[in-house]
């Protein structure tokens, strides 16, 4: 067998047009990059693997490209994803359609070193490799293949990263806190650490988990239930996970939503405590979890559960003083107490006086609010606030006001700067960054985020991500403000600032 390394030209390298994933072939490699984009999924993981790409400054040095040597030419036999990826950002005019060439020439432009070149193993002839590509994409093949991680094995990985861990590990680590003592349950337990792992994370889906009094952010659990309350629900769970089956006769690994939901709010509904039964003293975290900012702010306190934890406490009452003269915009929402860290306001620098009437007075109360205490109504606000001036601001400036909050966004920056979306010629660089990520075409998550604190209702707003918006999106109001500010100052003195 004739093998070697060589670094070699990503231009020089050619899609291997009989690939596997191709089902009947293609006819030259501008149909093979074709073909790798064939549909949305397909383009997602390519603009993944882009942006990973970019981000990691090259390929897994670990995982070289094989190249068979075909009539003079060097064509790629594996790795035909990472070429297609690589040629994209170095010409993106190969892509099939516009929205995408638009899409890696966003992404090119961001990388500060793109690779034109890689490693690879050079092999005589493609059939010198066949025998380990079998082995690569035919599974463990007893052991001579591949051996993924199993699901235990990726969470424990990930934890001793530092890096969050997944609901379903923190629940297990609950229960070996809280059944300690408690032969059954700490039987299942340990079965289902090594059974059934994977099933017990699909059972925990967001639409459930306030049934089972589970809040869950950024790698730590709270739970709203005591142990004891739980007990005879996680029971049933376990055992059912691990020797049961589905009303549909199929094992749990294959349950479907429905059957989670039905399972959850139904057939065993009986088994949880009510809602009303929450208790604050229960909602305790799985032990050893990583360090987070918000682990014991994920929700804003509760005035009527605080009353009343003072009169089982044997407070006594007390007349309600009367409210002190209020301004017009309201009063003062709960806060902690003065001289705290103005980084948990919303919208510091921003003055409210130049966007109209309304979206001015929204924003001066916004203002009062301190995130930790108040994260569900500050991530709402956020969303409000952001799509309120940006409307006012194209307005003044005569622009089409386009459907999507996104497109607001990015239209209301490209008129704040046309260069906004390239990082080396954008005046402020901290705009860049709210394009990059409010540009769904870069796949800028920020709105959906914002989206998420309004619409998703079985979410809670930890504060950790409303800062994260709000320190994100803060420049731009800032920026807009100043420029009507400019353009008010410019044209006239006087007169009304922004639109009601």
């Amino acid at each position: 067998m004739g093998y070697r390394e060589q670094t070699i030209k990503v231009s020089a390298l050619r899609l291997d047009i009989d690939n596997a994933r191709f089902p009947d072939g293609v006819d030259g490699q501008d149909a093979a990059i074709a073909e790798m984009l064939t549909n949305k999924k397909s383009q997602r993981e390519i603009l993944k693997l882009a942006q990973s790409i970019i981000d990691e400054g090259g390929l897994d040095p670990t995982q070289l490209i094989a190249v068979a040597v075909e009539d003079g030419q060097k064509v790629v036999v594996e790795g035909n994803r990472r070429l297609t990826t690589l040629k994209l950002l170095n010409r993106p005019s190969l892509a099939p359609t516009q929205e995408l060439r638009d899409r890696f020439s966003a992404l090119a432009e961001d990388a500060t070193d793109l690779p034109d070149r890689v490693k690879a193993i050079v092999f005589d002839a493609r059939s010198e490799y066949e025998q380990f590509q079998l082995l690569r994409h035919t599974g463990e093949n007893g052991g001579a293949g591949l051996k993924p991680w199993r699901s235990n094995e990726v969470a424990r990985f990930q934890e001793r990263q530092g890096g969050a861990s997944p609901i379903h590990m923190e629940l297990l680590k609950w229960c070996d806190r809280e059944y300690g003592g408690d032969a059954e349950m700490t039987t299942y337990v340990a079965r289902i650490r090594t059974e059934r792992l994977t099933t017990l994370k699909r059972v925990l889906m967001v639409e459930v988990r306030p049934n089972l009094g589970l809040n869950y952010k950024h790698g730590t659990l709270q739970v709203e239930y005591t142990a004891a309350q739980l007990r005879p629900f996680l029971r049933q769970l376990f055992s059912d996970i691990l020797d049961g089956r589905t009303e549909q006769g199929q094992p749990w690994s294959r349950a479907t939503r429905a059957d989670v939901k039905h399972y959850v709010q139904e057939r065993h509904a009986d088994l949880l405590p009510s809602a009303d039964e929450k208790q604050a003293d229960a909602a305790t975290p799985a032990p050893d979890t990583p360090e987070h900012e918000d682990q014991d702010q994920n929700t804003a306190p509760d005035p009527e559960t605080e009353a009343d934890d003072q009169h089982a406490h044997g407070a006594q009452d007390e007349p309600t003083p009367e409210p002190a003269n209020q301004d017009p915009l309201g009063p003062t929402p709960p806060n902690p107490p003065p001289g705290s860290d103005l980084g948990d306001r919303l919208f510091p620098g921003v003055s409210f006086d130049q966007f109209g009437d309304r979206t001015n007075a929204i924003g001066v109360q916004a203002k009062k609010f301190s995130i930790n205490a108040n994260a569900e109504a500050c991530g709402v606000l956020c969303r409000v606030v952001v799509d309120l001036a940006c409307t006012v601001f194209l307005e003044r400036h005569d622009k089409p006001e386009p459907k999507a909050l996104w497109q607001r966004v990015t239209k209301s920056l490209e008129t704040l700067d046309p260069n906004v979306a390239n990082k080396k010629r954008c005046r402020d660089e901290r705009l860049h960054e709210v394009w990059k990520h409010s540009d769904h075409g870069n796949h800028g998550l920020a709105v959906e985020t914002m989206n998420d604190f309004v619409h998703r209702t079985l979410y809670r707003n930890a504060p950790s991500e409303v800062r994260h918006i709000n320190n994100l999106y803060t420049p731009m109001l800032a920026a807009m403000e100043a420029n009507l500010r400019q353009a008010d100052n410019g044209v006239a003195t006087g007169g009304k600032k922004g639109h009601s």
